[in-house]
């Protein structure tokens, strides 16, 4: 199998930097290289929402991440960096289904050197329509199969059983 072409990439200029709590990143989904940490708003979305899902990928690697087609019609991706956005609510229709992020070098944070740098965060997000464990698939450069993992989208807190259905 191969990865999915993506339309959105995101590169090591448009990374972003900040500390990250701890409790977040004990709390996030972790598919090889790379940790989404969704934070306290995924557990309060709204039937219809964004919730924003900080990617952090380890330096020098890159991942496609990936919605399956099965849940196209109530799970997008919002990493596009392509302007201010809509000046309405945003709707499913507005993310896409597959973001490619490619992580600075070691030591290097949007271009810039920062000594002791090994990871390189992505903002962004998900629509997400109604409360659910949402499936993704995480496809790291170099292995043939995607890895699947399962968000908590709306669930009041409660993990996503292993090897949760969509």
């Amino acid at each position: 199998m191969k990865a999915p072409t993506a339309k959105t990439l995101r590169g090591c200029r448009t990374a972003v930097y900040g500390d990250i709590d701890p409790r977040a990143r004990s709390e996030a989904t972790v598919a090889g290289p790379l940790e989404l940490l969704a934070g306290s708003e995924a557990d309060r979305l709204e039937p219809d929402g964004v919730a924003k899902v900080l990617a952090v990928l380890r330096a020098g690697e890159t991942v496609t991440l990936a919605v399956p087609e099965s849940e196209r019609g109530r799970l997008s991706l919002l990493y596009d960096m392509g302007g201010p956005g809509p000046r309405r609510p945003l709707r499913l229709s507005d993310g896409v289904s597959v973001v490619r992020f490619s992580a600075c070098a070691r030591g290097i944070v949007a271009g810039t050197r920062v000594k002791g740098a090994s990871e390189s965060q992505f903002n962004g997000g998900f629509f997400v329509r109604g409360a659910h464990c949402a499936p993704i698939e995480v496809w790291v450069e170099g292995r043939e199969e995607p890895l699947r993992r399962w968000l908590p989208f709306g669930t009041g807190g409660r993990p996503c059983p292993a090897g949760a259905r969509a």
